[in-house]
């Protein structure tokens, strides 16, 4: 996904850990992580099974209008460019 992950060491175990989100269609199994140095490092996806369920919205959160769409592509492109930037620290 070519996204930054944020690694901490976990004193206890004396172990990197970082938090990595996958797509609900991956298979389950050994794939590739590509580290910063070019290197992948294999990680296993777990296999589990997700509630789904059903949403029913009315027609204008659908078909937005034409002012409303503008406002929803600006303010994409401002969570685009503020999920781009790493933290330095874990926010809590």
């Amino acid at each position: 996904m070519n996204r930054l992950l944020l690694f901490e060491r976990d004193e206890g175990s004396k172990r990197w850990l970082a938090l990595a989100a996958v797509s609900l269609d991956a298979k389950p199994g050994p794939h590739d992580l590509l580290l910063g140095n070019g290197q992948p490092h294999a990680v296993r996806v777990a296999a589990d099974a997700y509630r789904t369920g059903r949403l029913t919205v009315p027609p204008k959160f659908v078909s937005p209008p034409r002012a409303v769409l503008t406002r929803i592509a600006e303010e994409r492109e401002i969570k685009k460019a503020a999920f781009a930037t790493p933290l330095d620290t874990p926010q809590t």
